[in-house]
């Protein structure tokens, strides 16, 4: 799980990253529901994957059941089946396990070309390190929109002696399973906006069923943000994964990808950066993706820009 902290400095002009850290979210979490043994066993396998691509590359049978609160059995038996299976390999001294190049090649081969060749993930990274911002991008899973991936900036030492004042913002605690519901999110209505309004209509009217009491909206208020929001196919506003925390989000171009995506950065809401020129910035990466079949740039719209 990423741990995004900021701080303020002075009133507000300048916000700088003050560290973030990879923690994986541990199978005896509270906060997740109870799953059957099967169940518990892929998200186990998932985490254990995502430990090496997290930049370790490489871990033995400790690092992971440390990092994931798994029993040693267990997680002994699971990379043993992974080993079995060609997706992970063993080195000669039987203590590190690494990826094999067939996970690669299997998540690669199910994959459009931009994302098979890595572009995207570059361009993520690339963006992250200009803006120094959190760059996530973004799909929809049934009901909610979710994390795909997410692009950290690089620590700023340099601004370590500056942080002695300031007002406290709140973490952004994010991981490849944070999902909220789509109308809670800036980004999840922009997802919507990509359906059409036939198809984003039922969607709200489906949610507005199904998320708790403190939750509702107004299905007509709703209906008509996704359709502005549709016009100009970016959005700015909350981005519901931490309080105070906001989205600049723009999707990405038809080509990309068999189902909508949304690219966004994320940054606390005390901080004011010109939404336009990220809404460009976003575009003009996206636009660089093998296969995006780009259209006319849309004018933002006042009352998204709000």
């Amino acid at each position: 799980m990423y741990i995004m902290r900021f701080k303020c400095i002075g009133n507000g002009n300048g916000t700088y990253l003050r560290d973030w850290t990879l923690n994986m979210p541990t199978a005896g979490n509270a906060d997740q529901p109870v799953t059957s043994f099967k169940a518990k066993t892929v998200r186990r396998t998932i985490r254990a994957l995502e430990y090496l691509a997290s930049g370790e590359r490489q871990a033995t049978v400790m690092d992971l059941v440390r990092s994931l609160d798994v029993p040693q059995s267990s997680m002994s038996e699971l990379l043993s089946a992974l080993v079995d299976a060609g997706v992970l390999t063993r080195d000669s001294n039987l203590k590190y396990y690494r990826a094999a190049p067939r996970l690669a090649a299997i998540g690669l081969a199910t994959q459009p070309g931009g994302i098979a060749a890595g572009t995207l993930f570059r361009i993520m990274d690339d963006l992250s390190h200009s803006t120094r911002l959190p760059i996530g991008l973004f799909g929809i899973n049934r009901l909610h929109v979710q994390v795909q991936r997410l692009s950290v900036p690089p620590i700023d030492r340099e601004c370590d002696a500056q942080l002695a004042s300031g007002p406290q913002i709140d973490p952004l605690r994010v991981d490849a399973e944070s999902s909220i519901h789509l109308s809670l999110s800036e980004i999840g209505l922009l997802l919507l906006s990509a359906l059409g309004s036939g198809q984003s209509d039922k969607v709200l009217w489906r949610l507005l069923a199904e998320v708790p009491p403190g939750q509702k909206f107004d299905y007509g208020d709703a209906c008509r943000k996704v359709r502005d929001i549709q016009a100009v196919s970016s959005s700015t506003g909350p981005a519901g994964f931490a309080p105070g925390w906001k989205a600049t989000a723009v999707l990405l171009p038809a080509g990309i990808a068999s189902q909508p995506l949304a690219l966004a950065a994320l940054y606390p809401g005390a901080l004011a950066p010109d939404r336009a020129k990220l809404v460009s910035m976003l575009r003009e990466s996206v636009r660089a993706i093998p296969g995006a079949q780009t259209e006319p740039e849309p004018e933002l719209a006042e009352s998204v820009a709000a």
